[in-house]
């Protein structure tokens, strides 16, 4: 073990509590004081449950409430590493096993996460993983540069369906103002690249009640707004709570400037109402 990773886990005394921040150390090609710039957050509806600061600078920041589901909102940029909600690993994964997958041993898991199963039943990760273990199998390659989005990891994370997914959409290169709404859902992920240009990026959701026949449909809230340049990119995983709980999304890009982007999105379409 390397001198800067053992700095790293003697920096996990945090324990995640409402808000606290873990950084997971410096270790690699690219540390992360001279990581590059990651997206600008705008603004976001919770304080996030935790947050990990990925060794290349990358970070992770993980959301819990009680009945409306978890998520984590992965903001990076392509010059310090690669995506790790878009390993392939991952690709069906819930928000606590990606959690599990990039904490270091050791840490502990947010109360929030732990209502989830540690591995669903369409996971296809074995059930015997140690915790870190992503972080661990990736090595140097979580710091070395990548392209944007229009690779494999890109088309396999967000243009097919695995279970639980069964819709999905998946534009490349693409620029200007544009909204892309989802089904109701009970999982739900999307994904955004900039490759060229500056855009605003927002996603939007609605959550609602099974109570009565349509359920009850909650006013619309912001999960996050950002201003992401040329190499940045966000991913937001989302699960629902118990409950039958579902929600309807609205991603948008605008105030594009000489933009090039990709994005993707699936989700599972829960059944029309009666």
């Amino acid at each position: 073990m390397t001198t800067g990773m053992m700095g790293s886990m003697a920096a996990l005394g945090c324990v995640f509590a409402l808000g606290c921040v873990a950084d997971m150390g410096e270790v690699g090609e690219v540390p992360a004081e001279e990581a590059a710039p990651l997206p600008l957050m705008e603004s976001e509806a919770a304080t996030p449950v935790s947050v990990l600061k990925l060794r290349n600078g990358n970070e992770l920041r993980f959301y819990s409430a009680p009945k409306e589901g978890t998520a984590v909102l992965e903001v990076g940029n392509v010059n310090n590493g690669p995506s790790v909600t878009q390993r392939p690993e991952l690709r069906d994964a819930s928000p606590q096993e990606i959690f599990w997958a990039v904490s270091e041993p050791g840490t502990p898991v947010p109360e929030g996460l732990t209502r989830q199963p540690l591995t669903s039943a369409t996971s296809a990760m074995p059930r015997d993983r140690m915790q870190g273990w992503l972080v661990e199998t990736m090595g140097a390659s979580l710091t070395t540069p990548e392209q944007c989005t229009s690779d494999v990891l890109f088309d396999e994370a967000y243009c097919d369906e695995p279970a639980p997914y069964d819709s999905h959409k998946c534009f490349f290169n693409r620029s200007g103002d544009t909204i892309w709404n989802s089904g109701r859902a009970s999982s739900y992920k999307v994904g955004l690249c900039v490759q060229e240009g500056t855009v605003s990026d927002q996603l939007t959701y609605t959550d609602h009640n099974p109570l009565g026949a349509c359920g009850f449909a909650f006013p619309e809230a912001i999960a996050w707004t950002f201003t992401i340049s040329a190499g940045g990119w966000i991913n937001w995983v989302w699960s629902a709570g118990p409950g039958d709980w579902w929600r309807t999304y609205t991603h948008a890009t605008t105030q594009a400037s000489g933009d090039i982007f990709d994005h993707g999105q699936r989700w599972n379409y829960e059944p029309n109402c009666l």
